[in-house]
């Protein structure tokens, strides 16, 4: 009989300014197609960003909270009273 298998090779994800490629592989038996199996696992401890340092900074930048002094005011309203 014919092998009709359907293989599937990594790919790439994208996450703001960065560009993840995956190197796991799968094998689908389009005759029965009831399960995936693994050829090869995701690898997620090798992988390295070759960007430039620059294109994360970018991000940070505008994670700054400004929202602390809020809840100082309130602890002394409720300290306020006849000791």
């Amino acid at each position: 009989g014919k092998s009709n298998t359907l293989y599937v090779f990594g790919g790439a994800f994208e996450a703001k300014a960065r560009e993840y490629m995956f190197n796991d592989l799968y094998t689908l038996d389009l005759n029965r197609r009831d399960k995936w199996k693994v050829v090869q696992p995701i690898n997620t401890t090798d992988q390295v960003w070759y960007g430039s340092d620059e294109d994360d900074d970018e991000d940070e930048d505008n994670d700054e909270d400004e929202d602390n002094d809020e809840d100082e005011e309130g602890e002394e309203e409720g300290k306020a009273g006849g000791d």
